[in-house]
């Protein structure tokens, strides 16, 4: 088996074992480095279905610390948390996330004006990760989530919406899918009759191109009554 560590210019950690890897975005141009079993879920695609075992993250992350140690990193400056509660996501570190990527790229203007394909290209990416995390939280957790962004981050929603409805414009069943994952996420909005209008979209699309809610709706998730319902 073969893998790589390598340190990016920008300071993105790039992880490479095979023909998978992944990329942590982190800044660790200001002397210090914190990483935890959470930075170590996925690989990219197209292995990213599945997580990442807790005991193999364990290993990665290992390997990870190496890497900085080698390019002469005192350990006194680097914080990796192994332990498997690490791997563990809560609702108000997802909310504040997915707040974060909203204002920068609504103050870039990529959400309310004229998209650039690359930009949303980034900002996929970065919005996916967070709805995979938030799939790994506990139902109390989701519905924490749920209340801080009605009250206290409502940015949350439109970057949500806008995923979805952007996730059917060239549409393939991986991006339909996800699409559903994030309708499903602002199911509890106060404006369930507009999640019900992006809904009635998918479904034409759904025909016009042959895509199937199977994989979604084996989840057992809020969202099936609501597709069943519209179908």
């Amino acid at each position: 088996m073969n893998y790589k560590v390598e340190l990016l210019k920008h300071g993105d950690i790039k992880y490479t074992e095979d023909n998978k890897t992944f990329t942590i975005v982190r800044d660790f141009r200001d002397g210090e480095i914190y990483l935890s079993l959470k930075d170590v879920r996925r690989w990219g695609e197209p292995y990213d279905e599945n997580e990442i075992p807790i005991k193999k993250r364990q290993e990665i992350l290992k390997r990870i610390e190496e890497g900085f140690i080698e390019r002469g990193w005192e350990k006194e400056v680097l914080y990796f948390d192994y332990t498997p509660e690490s791997a563990i996501y809560y609702a108000e570190e997802v909310s504040s996330d997915l707040n974060n990527y909203y204002e920068l790229f609504a103050m870039r203007g990529h959400i309310s004006k004229v998209r650039e394909e690359q930009s949303n290209q980034s900002l996929d990416i970065k919005v996916l990760k967070f709805i995979q995390n938030y799939y790994t939280m506990t139902t109390e957790e989701q519905n924490k989530f749920t209340e801080i962004v009605k009250k206290d981050k409502p940015g949350v929603l439109i970057l949500l919406k806008d995923f979805a409805k952007r996730k059917i414009e060239n549409p393939n069943q991986r991006d339909f899918t996800y699409g559903l994952y994030a309708l499903d996420m602002l199911l509890n909005d106060n404006d369930n009759q507009e999640i019900k209008e992006i809904l009635k979209d998918y479904i034409v699309v759904s025909k016009n191109y042959n895509l199937s809610f199977n994989e979604f709706m084996s989840k057992n998730r809020p969202l099936n009554n609501l597709i069943k319902e519209l179908l």
